[in-house]
């Protein structure tokens, strides 16, 4: 019993000194793990990954003539998004006929 007690009462000690000297002669091999870490995961992003591109752009137009109502309805909402979709789709066609000129 007195002998447990003993191994209670003991102190460690850590040296921060002697761990210090440990991590900086190591350095090296941690430097090197964490660069093949880095070119890893960017070879498995740049080969391995399909990109993916989004794009959503939403467009307001408000078309009123007379500026003493400023209430927005429904209908000029519905209004705008037809707009936007015209502009978008006419944009994408002008795109298209850019790109089979450019490849002709």
């Amino acid at each position: 019993m007195e002998n447990q007690n003993q191994r209670n009462n003991e102190e460690t000690e850590i040296d921060l000194v002697e761990l210090f000297w440990v991590l900086w002669r190591k350095l090296p091999l941690m430097i090197a793990v964490g660069l093949f870490t880095a070119l890893l995961a960017f070879g498995g992003s740049k080969f391995l990954m399909t990109p993916t591109y989004q794009s959503v752009t939403k467009i307001y137009v408000l078309n009123k003539q007379d500026n003493s109502n400023t209430n927005v309805t429904y209908s000029d909402l519905q209004a705008s998004r037809v707009e936007a979709r015209s502009i978008s789709s006419a944009t994408c066609r002008q795109a298209r006929s850019w790109l089979r000129t450019i490849r002709s």
